[in-house]
């Protein structure tokens, strides 16, 4: 055994000429003397290093008697903590990402990872996921890491000035000219007139002409139609449950996202026609109606909890409007393009799509009013139908 000095503690091999290098402290102020195997093939010096290691974390405050952890004991733990602050929709997206974690480097133990380590995991992520989802993994692998800094590791192996992952290239998105939107309507109307999917045809009307997004489409009632002012309200969702099940009535992401939006008397009037086919269903079906209160449903009442199934069906109408790989989305991104094209400002554009109102000082102190909402909702209206008056006459 070779003892260090008073406090230093000891390296030793074990068993004697073994060449099995050992480090131990000093007894701590918890009473205990935490020890460390160097590693096979580990000389004398390497013990001697690691005792110096051990030592700078003792004074950190790291906890050396802690058994070490895995990643995948790691990413567990930290994965729950996060649980409490997440919606359940979030709370899914976190599991699955650490999913991707504990799959390749889940049993090595959290101290054994190194930077190589972290940028080896990169590499192998962007082959089959996207950059920006590889780069949102390993973010919670940093997250992960730093949260157990200085009590249970050292340092954090997941550097971001030195991590090298491709950057994302952003989708194209080319808005739909007016003359398309207006096609995409005729189309979705004519669905609806043939007696198909006429119960979707207001799904399409409401993302062209409010830019919401697809789960507030989805779980929007008829109780936020207010008919007398020509507004909607904006204020749930339909989204992932912590019963794992997607239902309407879910509280929207961030607070901005809760909004009136006024409606044009085009849309106005082709909600008061859904609303007639809708009372004409809750009497054929009868007690086997389901009430929610939906604005878009199924058949007989109930949400609509598969969401893809409203991407295939916009997909196929725009195939009939001669309009290719069209998606709900882009459809908020047509509307925003549109209010910005009549002369109207950012502010006003995120005031109607519920966006935060940019950073800079205009926008920090300035406010969409509900009056210039209006001009803009029907100045997108009269460039898709005509002018004003001829849009109310559908009233």
């Amino acid at each position: 055994m070779s003892k260090r000095g008073d406090g230093a503690g000891t390296v030793y091999d074990s068993p004697v000429g073994s060449g099995r290098w050992w480090a131990q402290l000093p007894i701590g102020p918890d009473g205990k003397r935490p020890r460390k195997y160097a590693g096979d093939g580990a000389t004398k010096a390497d013990a001697e290093k690691l005792l110096r290691q051990m030592h700078a974390e003792r004074e950190a405050g790291r906890d050396l008697s802690r058994k070490v952890e895995t990643v995948t004991e790691l990413m567990d733990s930290y994965v729950k903590s996060l649980g409490g602050q997440q919606a359940a929709s979030t709370r899914k997206n976190t599991t699955n990402r650490a999913k991707h974690i504990t799959a390749h480097i889940g049993a090595l133990r959290i101290d054994a990872v190194t930077f190589e380590t972290a940028q080896g995991l990169a590499n192998r992520l962007v082959k089959t996921i996207s950059p920006q989802v590889s780069r949102a993994i390993l973010q919670l692998l940093h997250g992960a890491y730093e949260s157990v800094i200085p009590e249970r590791v050292s340092r954090n192996p997941v550097d971001w000035r030195r991590l090298l992952i491709r950057k994302s290239r952003p989708a194209k998105r080319h808005p739909l000219e007016v003359e398309q939107v207006r096609n995409l309507l005729a189309a979705a109307d004519n669905q609806a007139a043939l007696g198909a999917n006429y119960r979707y045809a207001i799904f399409v009307w409401l993302a062209a002409l409010t830019g919401m997004r697809r789960a507030e489409i989805a779980g929007v009632t008829w109780r936020d139609v207010e008919w007398e002012k020509s507004e909607l309200r904006v204020r749930t969702q339909i989204a992932l449950t912590d019963e794992g099940t997607y239902e309407p009535g879910q509280t929207l992401k961030t607070g901005d996202s809760e909004r009136i939006i006024p409606l044009g008397p085009r849309l106005l009037a082709r909600l008061r026609q859904q609303w007639n086919a809708h009372q004409a269903e809750r009497k054929l079906y009868g007690t086997d109606w389901k009430e929610y209160g939906l604005i878009v449903c199924l058949p007989n009442g109930e949400p609509i909890r598969q969401l893809p199934k409203l991407n295939v069906f916009v997909r196929h109408l725009g195939e009939a409007a001669h309009i290719e790989r069209l998606f709900p989305h882009l459809l908020r991104h047509t509307l925003a393009t549109a209010i910005s094209d009549a002369g109207f400002s950012e502010t006003i554009i995120a005031g109607i799509l519920g966006h935060k109102n940019g950073t800079s000082i205009t926008a920090r102190y300035t406010h969409a009013t509900k009056g210039t909402m209006r001009k803009a909702m029907l100045a997108v209206e009269d460039r898709i139908f005509g002018t004003a008056d001829a849009a109310r006459e559908a009233l």
